[in-house]
């Protein structure tokens, strides 16, 4: 999008008929580069803005997922945590539009997963190539066909170290100390 566009958009169009806040993400997540993740919040604060405005205007608040409050906090969470995730089209749909999970970037390496006790849960925790860690809660179910599904989408947090990803993992997943501390093999993958 040209320089002069994205003022003028910023200027008066409301978010939901310009282009959509997660390209920005998306960008970001595959280039790399600032600029795209700083556009993304721009437009997060411009949607606030839109948001306080329109609430005061009419004087209720918008439901809807993709366009109404929860979308906004969903984006304003993304761009916090520096991620792209897209409620239901990231979960459900991969690249070719099939049924996807997306439990682990294929560019993070999982050097510990943790099995609750019904084997219907699981905590995966990673390296990135930037040297920085994190984790994921994931869960299968029988209508998943047995794929592994993220619970809370923690991937997106960074981490300086193993350990500081195991601890916000003992704090965030419930069942994950008790997993812990009745299994051997665990403690070991944890060392």
């Amino acid at each position: 999008m040209s320089a002069r566009r994205w003022r003028t958009h910023l200027e008066g169009g409301p978010p939901s008929k310009g282009p959509c806040g997660y390209a920005f993400l998306k960008l970001f997540r595959r280039t790399g580069e600032q600029h795209w993740l700083d556009r993304a919040r721009r437009f997060a604060v411009h949607a606030m803005e839109q948001h306080r405005r329109d609430a005061m205007e009419y004087g209720q608040r918008r439901y809807p997922l993709w366009t109404g409050d929860p979308g906004l906090a969903v984006y304003l969470s993304n761009c916090i945590a520096r991620t792209d995730f897209f409620p239901t089209m990231d979960n459900f749909f991969g690249s070719k539009g099939v049924l996807a999970t997306q439990r682990i970037d294929k560019s993070r390496l999982v050097f510990a997963s943790i099995e609750n006790f019904e084997h219907d849960r699981c905590v995966d925790f990673f390296s990135r190539p930037d040297g920085s860690f994190g984790c994921e809660e994931v869960r299968r179910d029988p209508e998943d066909r047995g794929a592994w599904t993220p619970v809370q989408y923690y991937s997106g947090a960074t981490y300086s170290s193993k350990e500081a990803a195991l601890t916000a993992a003992r704090q965030s997943v419930a069942w994950l100390p008790e997993a812990i501390q009745l299994s051997p093999s665990a403690q070991r993958l944890l060392l």
